[in-house]
């Protein structure tokens, strides 16, 4: 068999992988692959939060497609809860979230929910709104004031803002003005990930996994030819594990190993390089800065900003449907300077936060948490400490945040060598 299995190091607090080794060869990194948490003892003069930031990933969910030989393509009995939808556990960790947040930042809002205090903007997915409004219940569970309409019901109405998947430049990368699917897509970015199949990096990869699609193929009955078609199996094996289901016995010559590491080069593919990342991630990016400049020239703003996103886009709900993956979390933590690959979890997030020292001066900080953990890890943006001065997080946000989106995407380069362009230079 082409797929022995592998010893595997991960590093635990982002489920990144460390080390490949199989019987092909070792895969060796040009850098840890693991976030550069940084030490906050020492930064000890912040005297407040006055905004805070949060992009997060849906709660855990059900199996978003089913394939020719899948032995739990019966529907009703296995995925009542129909496919790509949060279960109860991923309702759960949405609502934790939200009290997690009340707990941080209670000192800074209102007990009770104030309209002008927190804004709400989800993906036009049924697990990414649900995922929304149950983290916003556990921000703002009713107090016994005049927001408590019903006696036996702790929840109350707050509104949640969305677009169609057409119409979605932040999430989806669309920016369509009619109600047709492939309307608005950036052409460029397209063909700069089409040609990255020739680059040194992914080739390396395939050369050491040859038979890794025909493996696929054969097994499922689908016709497996790419990174993104594989990758999904990835996140399929793991919904089985999480519900307890026994995989097939095939499984387990490719999972966890190497449909992890399949699936982390997926999730890097459209924001590989810096371009890219200006072209998929620019324009939610571009959204955080603007909100803190928006504070900062005393306009008026909302202390918590809620990004809620999805991990998959379906295109359709049919046994040889295609998934995208949508990379939302792992192009914004690319485009905030790392570039090891990333596989965020169920209900993972990313926080940036504007904070005042006792002298009046501004920095952001950021964080990122892991579900299965309370802690925060302090992350370091870009080359910047804990704590990074406006003037650095405005400079480098610059070069990844687009003028203006849709002339950069109608400027279709040529066919080119990219090996030259890659910043980072991340994978051997």
């Amino acid at each position: 068999m082409d797929f022995p299995s592998a010893g595997i190091s991960l590093a635990y607090y982002l489920f990144l992988l460390l080390v490949l080794r199989s019987a092909e060869g070792q895969i060796d990194f040009k850098e840890p692959l693991y976030m550069k948490f940084v030490n906050k003892e020492t930064h000890t003069n912040v005297s407040r939060v006055v905004m805070a930031q949060v992009v997060f990933r849906n709660g855990a969910s059900t199996v978003g497609f089913t394939y020719p030989t899948d032995r739990y393509k019966n529907k009703r009995k296995y995925w009542s809860e129909g496919y790509g939808q949060l279960t109860n556990h991923g309702k759960r960790q949405n609502f934790l979230l939200g009290r997690a947040l009340r707990q941080r930042y209670g000192r800074f809002m209102s007990d009770e929910y104030v309209p002008n205090e927190v804004y709400v903007m989800s993906s036009d997915a049924d697990r990414a709104i649900m995922g929304s409004q149950l983290t916003l219940a556990g921000i703002y569970t009713p107090v016994p004031t005049d927001q408590k309409w019903h006696s036996e019901i702790d929840w109350q109405p707050i509104p949640v803002h969305t677009l169609p998947a057409y119409m979605d430049l932040v999430f989806r990368n669309r920016q369509g003005r009619g109600m047709i699917p492939n309307r608005g897509k950036c052409r460029k970015l397209e063909v700069l990930i089409s040609q990255l199949p020739g680059v040194m990096k992914f080739r390396s990869f395939h050369e050491r996994h040859p038979n890794l699609y025909n493996f696929l193929s054969n097994k499922t009955g689908l016709n497996i030819t790419h990174m993104e078609e594989a990758a999904r199996f990835q996140i399929f094996f793991s919904i089985l594990n999480n519900f307890g289901y026994p995989l097939p016995e095939w499984a387990h010559q490719v999972f966890p190993e190497p449909l992890t590491l399949v699936r982390a080069y997926a999730l890097s593919l459209p924001t590989f390089y810096t371009e890219m990342q200006r072209l998929k991630t620019g324009p939610l990016l571009r959204d955080l800065v603007k909100h803190i400049q928006s504070y900062l020239a005393g306009n008026e703003s909302h202390f918590l900003y809620l990004y809620s996103g999805h991990d998959v886009d379906l295109t359709e709900l049919q046994m040889e449907q295609k998934m995208v993956i949508s990379r939302f979390m792992t192009g914004l933590m690319r485009a905030l300077g790392y570039t090891a690959p990333l596989v965020p979890n169920s209900c993972d997030a990313v926080i940036l936060e504007l904070v005042k020292d006792l002298v009046g001066d501004y920095y952001v900080r950021g964080f990122y948490r892991q579900f299965n953990g309370s802690e925060l890890h302090a992350m370091s943006i870009h080359g910047c400490d804990y704590l990074c001065p406006l003037k650095d997080f405005f400079r480098y946000t610059a070069r990844v945040i687009p003028q203006d989106w849709a002339d950069e995407c109608d400027v279709v380069p040529a066919y080119q060598s990219l090996e030259l362009e890659d910043p980072y230079d991340i994978y051997d």
